[in-house]
């Protein structure tokens, strides 16, 4: 029985965890590819930070109000129609963000994007429960979850390549960034049609024997600890519950707004738009090596709640650190030579200035020659184009490190 048990679950996993991973990727990058977008799109829309802020969130909205209208006509439909209608959806309202001529249909086009996509992830959840035993459910969830940090890595790649084909076909390279994404959406969708199985009963990749078990596993409740609650209305109102619902709001609200403003931040650094994407591949493979590893340990050493809090702390506190510590390259090198100087960024040149707080030496003579030609050798120019504001003459990047020459007064 051990080896039938095994046995099954690995080809259940193998025709279903592909496509199931492979169409959460894809609908990852399409909710998360205005990111990307937004680089162009705001100035070709005239639009204002909060008012993409308010675009981006509209699409949580439509999800929020038609998620539960979507997995009840899942449940009476089936999985392999209903995911086939969320996916074609979801993909042409993507293609047609790319013609949006402004902000309103910017707008209505996110909001239909959530409604749209609404049911997808919890209809999954539920598809799950009727391929899975319940002890192979987690372990099937966290793969499943994989591909979020999958789609952003891959996403980062594609969107900030398209960026650069500005122009090309007379079209933007922010509305590229739609077009790419929206389309594999729609050519999945006969893919799903078909190859979605419908139900363990009729999956002809399964031997009767296979089939049996999987029923008789099925078909025996989960065991759950008593709660003491008589009905949901009592667990709504539980402290513990509303707590955690607290608790939750931080992890969207940090990860979204981390995914959704990341590519400007990394902007800012003067990167070019393909180099902008790859950078941002490297936190987005960290998540997924911690959605891998993290639920492995916890299990491992049955302590959910130290791993739940510890991982959450810790990135609370590298978001704060992000913007406390000054790591802008005037601040961060001054610590490192011997005189006290302070930074300061020129209004007309919009370059570091070093000031020594002491006076300059009164003999130099040839070791200030032979200091320059040491900091010629070790500290090679980087240009760094300029960050423009438009408001102001001060960039918002003082400048590149290290400076075109030694700060005055280095001895």
């Amino acid at each position: 029985m051990p080896d039938m048990e095994q046995a099954t679950v690995r080809r259940i996993s193998w025709r279903l965890m592909p496509l199931l991973g492979l169409l959460y990727l894809v609908a990852y990058i399409d909710r998360q590819n205005i990111s990307y977008a937004k680089l162009q799109m705001v100035d070709a829309l005239g639009l204002s930070e909060a008012a993409f802020g308010l675009g981006a969130s509209l699409f949580f909205i439509g999800y929020f109000l038609f998620e539960v209208p979507s997995n009840i006509l899942l449940h009476r439909m089936g999985a392999h129609i209903w995911f086939t209608r969320i996916i074609a959806s979801w993909g042409v309202v993507t293609i047609l963000l790319a013609f949006t001529p402004s902000a309103p249909i910017f707008y209505l086009l996110r909001f239909l994007l959530g409604v749209a996509e609404a049911g997808f992830f919890p209809g999954v959840l539920y598809v799950l429960t009727l391929w899975f035993p319940a002890r192979y459910r987690a372990r099937a969830v966290g793969l499943f979850m994989l591909a979020s940090a999958v789609a952003n890595a891959v996403g980062g790649a594609i969107g900030g390549w398209l960026l650069d084909q500005d122009g090309a076909l007379g079209l933007a390279g922010w509305q590229w960034v739609f077009l790419a994404t929206g389309l594999p959406a729609v050519l999945l969708a006969p893919v799903v049609f078909f190859l979605l199985p419908r139900a363990p009963g009729t999956a002809r990749w399964l031997s009767p024997d296979q089939k049996s078990w999987l029923a008789a596993e099925l078909a025996v409740p989960a065991e759950t600890p008593p709660t003491g609650h008589g009905d949901i209305w009592t667990t709504l109102r539980d402290g513990r519950v509303l707590l955690l619902c607290l608790v939750y709001i931080g992890f969207p609200l940090g990860a979204y707004g981390l995914s959704y403003w990341l590519p400007t931040i990394v902007r800012g650094f003067g990167v070019s738009n393909t180099a902008n994407g790859l950078l941002n591949i490297i936190p987005w493979t960290l998540v997924a090596i911690a959605l891998w590893g993290v639920p492995r340990h916890a299990a491992r050493y049955r302590n959910p709640i130290g791993h739940a809090a510890g991982p959450a702390l810790l990135g609370a506190l590298l978001l704060v650190l992000s913007v406390v510590v000054d790591t802008s390259p005037c601040a961060s090198p001054v610590s490192a030579w011997r005189r006290p100087r302070s930074s300061r960024v020129s209004p007309s040149s919009g370059r570091c200035r070093h000031v020594s707080s002491r006076a300059p030496a009164r003999r130099r003579g040839s070791r200030r020659s032979i200091r320059s030609a040491i900091w010629a050798a070790s500290s090679p120019r980087r240009s760094s184009p300029r960050c423009a504001t438009g408001r102001a003459a001060i960039p918002r990047r003082c400048c590149s490190w290290p400076p075109a020459s030694p700060p005055p007064g280095w001895a």
